[in-house]
């Protein structure tokens, strides 16, 4: 099955209540990385932007549980539409987003299992102690889920 939605699927997700999603891509340093998704709610339909710290490897692909890379999870949508078009053509229009490389929810991490093959190399910065570095408390985003 094809990894990639076409207009007829996003749409019939959309309708269902069920979010899409599209990876981005990382920062040239390759300590960010950033995903937006178009989440259904109460008959409108919102765009959000997340970035964060790229914790993951090969055996830790889940973006949701990855650091937000500003220290907090939005608190809110980047913009909010009365149709599922509008929202996409924002995307575009605010995050250069492919119409031809949306995903369901959850697909992300195979996305981001991609990138992980082209992340730029990082080095720690020359004053980084592993002993030093302190537990983050790990939340993950809240994206409103849609009620039947």
């Amino acid at each position: 099955m094809p990894r990639y939605l076409v207009a007829d699927q996003m749409e019939s997700a959309l309708r269902r209540g069920k979010s899409v999603e599209q990876f981005l891509g990382g920062s040239s340093d390759g300590i960010v990385i950033s995903w937006i998704v178009i989440c259904p709610k109460d008959d409108e339909f919102q765009l959000w932007h997340f970035e964060v710290c790229d914790d993951g490897h090969e055996e830790c692909l889940d973006l949701y549980s990855f650091s937000p890379a500003s220290g907090d999870w939005p608190e809110a949508p980047v913009s909010t539409h009365a149709a599922s078009d509008d929202a996409l053509a924002a995307a575009v229009r605010a995050f250069n987003a492919d119409p031809s490389r949306w995903v369901n929810q959850l697909m992300i991490q195979d996305e981001y299992r991609d990138y992980l093959t082209t992340r730029p190399k990082r080095t720690p910065p020359t004053n980084f102690a592993p002993h030093q570095a302190q537990s983050v408390n790990r939340v993950s985003p809240t994206i409103p889920t849609p009620t039947p």
